[in-house]
């Protein structure tokens, strides 16, 4: 659990120190501008040294500034430690645990899993190839560590055999070396993406189950376009790379993999509803929140949900089984732009956001 959280030159914060010690449920009240969201990105940020809103990092560091720092101390059972990650707006970064230095982020993402829920989701199913891979591998990320050091390894070699591949002298032999990284590295991914598609699947079907209006299909389908066999793979690398030393890129891959949704055996980016869409993309990351509950035992990583102003378009029945899902986690901070009357927040601690200062308010 967090229990203590600071922000210094982070989006629109000088500086912010908040208090969370004891408290499973927190709730930031503001106008819509205020600074809310960054404070649920700041904690994102410093669980998975990534940001749910922007590619670009730099994008964190308050304006006319050169650097951000995020710290959070964080307790376990039977524990507590430190954790900050100060940004440059070069593109460096500096990680410490309890003021050590870490010099590798796997070693520092081992705190908690957070699971963020948004209105841009809805893009997950409407939206770019790209935005869906990015949540798959953030969540597979999350409940397999050994997928993670494999995408980064893949991620690593692909920069490298693509720089390879424009190069004017020497390019194919310099790209034939990285291609065996890649061939193993991308079986594993392909295998792993296929198993945790299947989990996702199972537990929306279950969500979709409950409801009362009769039967309902969901399905997300993976399908890799590439070789699921290392000896394959390299085969296929031997035909594509002069075509590839032309583009300059790599052209098959777990970079280029999609997810389709299905609803009613369609095609939901095409056929569904805007509604549709939306509490497709709510049951989608609540499946992952169970997942995760179900694994943190094993994973010895508790879960955090973060959830950025969605319950005002829910229905009753939705809405309970939303608090019922988020109730699991260890620890859940919500945005609302007025105090929230659902009886779920009652023994929550809540703070008044204002412009970059956030200030207590419940009183207790």
């Amino acid at each position: 659990m967090i229990e203590e959280f600071r922000l210094y030159d982070y989006r629109n914060y000088s500086q912010a120190a908040l208090d969370f010690s004891g408290a499973r449920l927190n709730v930031f009240i503001g106008s819509n501008g205020a600074g809310k969201s960054n404070l649920l990105e700041g904690i994102f940020f410093i669980g998975l040294l990534r940001s749910f809103r922007t590619a670009q990092l730099k994008e964190l560091i308050r304006f006319g500034r050169s650097n951000c720092r995020v710290e959070a101390a964080i307790h376990r059972a039977a524990y507590r430690e430190t954790f900050a990650v100060e940004y440059f707006s070069g593109g460096k970064r500096s990680l410490q645990i309890d003021g050590v230095p870490i010099g590798r982020s796997s070693e520092f993402i081992r705190n908690f899993q957070p699971v963020v829920f948004e209105p841009e989701d809805i893009q997950l199913l409407t939206g770019s190839s790209g935005r869906r891979r990015r949540f798959f591998d953030m969540f597979i990320s999350m409940n397999d560590p050994v997928y993670l050091s494999t995408l980064h390894q893949y991620n690593l070699a692909l920069r490298q055999r693509n720089a390879a591949l424009k190069a004017p002298k020497h390019g194919e032999a310099l790209a034939a070396a990285f291609e065996p990284i890649l061939a193993d590295a991308a079986v594993l991914i392909a295998g792993r993406r296929r198993a945790h598609t299947e989990l996702l699947n199972r537990q929306i079907q279950a969500l979709l189950a409950e409801n009362a209006r009769g039967e309902e299909r969901f399905a997300i389908e993976f399908h890799p376009s590439y070789p699921l066999e290392v000896e394959d793979y390299l085969t296929r690398f031997t035909m594509e790379r002069q075509r590839e030393q032309k583009k300059g890129s790599t052209l098959f891959g777990p970079h280029l993999d999609d997810f389709d949704f299905f609803y009613q055996q369609k095609l939901m980016r095409t056929f569904a509803s805007t509604g549709q869409c939306r509490l497709l993309a709510l049951y989608l990351k609540m499946a992952a929140v169970n997942i995760l509950n179900a694994n943190k035992a094993k994973n010895r990583r508790e879960v955090i949900v973060l959830v950025d102003d969605v319950t005002g378009e829910l229905d009753d029945f939705n809405k309970t089984r939303f608090f019922a899902t988020v109730n699991q986690a260890d620890q859940a901070f919500f945005t609302f732009t007025e105090p929230p009357a659902d009886r779920f927040f009652a023994a929550s601690r809540k703070f008044r956001v204002d412009q970059g200062t956030v200030e207590r308010i419940d009183g207790n």
